[in-house]
């Protein structure tokens, strides 16, 4: 009698993970960071350098997601720290000088990276070959009713706000990915109004967001009264004939079923 038993189940992780390990050196684990968080494309990422202790230290968090009266209380704490109270390792530093419950200590880039996009505020510090993690995020939410605007049959009920930062937080909860850039501009010769655009730099198409970037900046534009519909309708106008846009995906397909 033969018998073929099942071949053995493998586990296989299908996210890819940085397996490299934080350096002892503090200027190498800052240019690291900076190569990959957009720091210097995304308005919403921030970096922030402090000094504790007489040391250089480097604040990273996402705007949007941090506690502005938590972080405020524990940066004040830190700048309280004179060179004579520093500890030798992170670990002692954390037990003496940082007042807050959620704290950390990380050993690689990617529980870094995963931190700092997810809202904890990860902290450099020279001499110290380890990260401290801050959790002090708070995740921008609005009621419980779902946004008339933005209907959606399945999924979440996530709806955008009249707040940029709030929105751009809210893309940011649901892609964590260091490659999600979002530059701010803007528009309007008397409103000045704030735009953002977000994109995944490792999939967009480069001659398409410089043409975008082009088309923005030369809007003649005095305001935009109706926000987003009125930037679409400004992009968008050609000859004198505003196309007016339906975001409505299933009903563009419905409507190219009939054409067709």
């Amino acid at each position: 009698m033969y018998c073929r038993y099942p071949a053995e189940k493998r586990e296989v992780s299908m996210v890819e993970k940085n397996t490299k390990k934080l350096n002892s050196s503090f200027e190498e684990n800052i240019r690291y960071m900076n190569e990959i968080l957009p720091v210097k494309e995304s308005f919403d990422i921030i970096r922030r350098e402090i000094i504790i202790g007489g040391k250089a230290s480097v604040f990273y968090y996402i705007d949007g997601f941090i506690k502005d009266e938590a972080m405020l209380k524990i940066m004040d704490s830190f700048l309280s720290v004179s060179e004579q109270d520093m500890p030798k390792d992170a670990e002692m530093f954390i037990q003496k000088h940082v007042p807050y419950v959620e704290v950390e200590i990380l050993e690689d880039f990617d529980q870094v990276i995963r931190n700092v996009l997810s809202g904890p505020a990860c902290l450099f510090i020279d001499g110290y070959k380890e990260c401290i993690a801050l959790d002090c995020r708070t995740y921008p939410a609005r009621g419980v009713d779902e946004p008339d605007k933005d209907k959606s049959l399945r999924g979440s009920r996530d709806g955008f706000v009249e707040t940029i930062v709030f929105n751009t937080a809210l893309m940011r909860r649901r892609i964590r990915d260091p490659h999600l850039v979002m530059e701010m501009t803007e528009a309007g010769q008397s409103s000045r109004t704030d735009i953002a655009i977000c994109y995944m730099k490792d999939r967009v198409d480069k001659e398409l967001l410089q043409n975008l970037k082009k088309r923005i900046e030369t809007l003649e534009l005095n305001d935009l009264r109706m926000n987003q519909q009125s930037l679409a309708e400004a992009l968008l106008n050609e000859n004198g004939l505003i196309l007016f846009l339906n975001l409505n995906i299933q009903s563009v397909r419905i409507r190219q079923r009939h054409v067709f």
